[in-house]
């Protein structure tokens, strides 16, 4: 399927969706998700490299 197939679409869809919530709401839940993010990149820090996987050169 060729990009723009998929996203003018998704791009019509998203703007829909979008216009539903405040932009309070969606400041907080772009802020929930920065915070996500930042919490799993931790954890995998902290984990260290996966032992089973080969580094490319």
């Amino acid at each position: 399927m060729p990009a723009r197939e998929f996203c003018g679409p998704f791009g019509t869809n998203l703007q829909a969706l979008v216009a539903q919530y405040e932009p309070a709401q969606l400041d907080q839940f772009e802020d929930f998700l920065h915070r996500l993010r930042a919490t799993m990149n931790d954890l995998l820090a902290d984990q260290g490299p996966d032992p089973t996987t080969r580094s490319r050169p």
